[in-house]
């Protein structure tokens, strides 16, 4: 049975993965909300839909088989034609869906998704955060869960429970595109802090730990192919347009 409940089906189906012997990690705003539960409320948001992210094909077919089980209407041909890296299910009830990412997380740019069991409900935060910031177009509800991982959680090195700050430079550093999109919305997160009404202490956090988190990826050593990529800039598109990841 499916929950009507959003973040109760999600959880759900995390522990129903696993029991499953998938190990099943949540992304997007419901997992933005899993890591920051103490956030002021402003900077929570209501999903409208579940994200999931399994490592292997094989885990991939087991979410699947599970969500066809519970009553979801499985997209065939769009999983057909995407399977090993996306899946798609269908909650016509409730008007919402499942989208299941495997071993990467694909959109403007790629976030590979390793070591999903260092964080019990959720892919690891650096990588949660990322799949934020690489947004091009960015929109009001990814400025505030950018906001709310940065007020809820520490930006340090490695330890579990934070923002592994080297993860999301070793990643920026590889990735000039990616380096580009996220360079652009911590500006733009600069340029919006003091505008969205939040807490002063709250302002203050997020704004000393977006300074440690640009501070880290700017002084990372960067790899040859970001700098081969770095030679063109902004002459030639460096990220996938929204229609080309629909198309899979």
């Amino acid at each position: 049975m499916i929950h009507a409940d959003i973040e109760e089906e999600a959880l759900e189906l995390v522990a129903a993965a696993g029991a499953a012997g998938a190990t099943a990690r949540l992304l997007g705003g419901i997992a933005v909300r899993q890591q920051t539960p103490s956030v002021e409320q402003a900077l929570h948001r209501r999903s409208g839909d579940i994200d999931i992210a399994v490592a292997t094909r094989g885990e991939e077919e087991a979410v699947l088989e599970l969500l066809g089980a519970r009553g979801y209407e499985l997209d065939a041909r769009f999983n057909s034609m995407n399977s090993g890296s996306r899946g798609i299910a269908h909650d016509p009830g409730n008007d919402r869906h499942v989208d299941l990412f495997v071993g990467s997380f694909e959109m403007c740019h790629t976030i590979p998704l390793e070591g999903l069991a260092a964080e019990a409900l959720t892919i690891p935060l650096a990588e949660l955060l990322l799949t934020k910031l690489q947004i091009v177009e960015l929109n009001e509800k990814d400025l505030m869960d950018i906001c709310a991982l940065l007020a809820g959680r520490e930006v340090d090195s490695g330890d579990a429970g934070v923002i592994d700050c080297d993860r999301v430079a070793a990643l920026c550093a590889d990735d000039w595109g990616l380096w580009r999109t996220a360079g652009l919305n911590l500006e733009r997160l600069d340029g919006r802090l003091d505008e969205l009404g939040l807490a002063v202490e709250t302002t203050v956090t997020i704004a000393a730990r977006r300074e440690k988190l640009g501070r880290a990826i700017e002084e990372r050593p960067k790899s040859r192919r970001w700098r081969m990529r770095a030679r063109i800039g902004d002459r030639k598109r460096w990220y996938r347009e929204a229609d080309e990841v629909d198309e899979g």
